[in-house]
C-alpha cells in the first residue's frame, strides 16, 4: 500500500488485517489493482494526447498544402485573365472621330 503511494489505504489496511484477516487481504488486492488501474489510464491519456498531437499536426500540414495549391490556381486564374485583357484590348480597331464634326 505504502508502495502504491496511499499511505490512508495502508492505515486503513493495517486496521482490517489486525481485526479481520481476509477482508484485509481483498482490501489491499483492490489497492493495488487501482494503483495499477492509475497507471494504465495514465499511460492511455499519454498515448491518446500524443496522437492528437500528430493528427493535429498531420491537419495542419494538409491544410497549408491546400493553401498553397488555392494560391497558385488563383494565380493562374489572374494570369489567364489578364492575357485574356490584353487580347481583347489588342483586337478592338482604335477609330478617331472625324474632325469637322462628322
Amino acid at each position: 500500500m505504502l508502495l502504491a503511494g496511499k499511505p490512508f489505504q495502508a492505515v486503513v489496511n493495517v486496521v482490517l488485517t489486525l481485526f479481520f484477516w481476509i477482508p484485509g487481504m481483498i482490501h489491499a488486492l483492490f489497492v493495488v489493482h487501482n494503483h495499477y488501474a492509475d497507471k494504465r489510464t495514465a499511460r492511455l491519456i499519454e498515448a491518446q494526447t500524443k496522437a492528437g498531437q500528430e493528427q493535429v499536426a498531420a491537419m495542419q500540414a494538409m491544410t497549408n498544402q491546400q493553401l498553397a495549391a488555392t494560391r497558385a490556381q488563383m494565380e493562374m486564374q489572374a494570369a489567364q485573365a489578364a492575357a485574356a485583357t490584353q487580347a481583347t484590348v489588342a483586337e478592338v480597331p482604335i477609330t478617331t472621330p472625324p474632325i469637322g464634326g462628322r
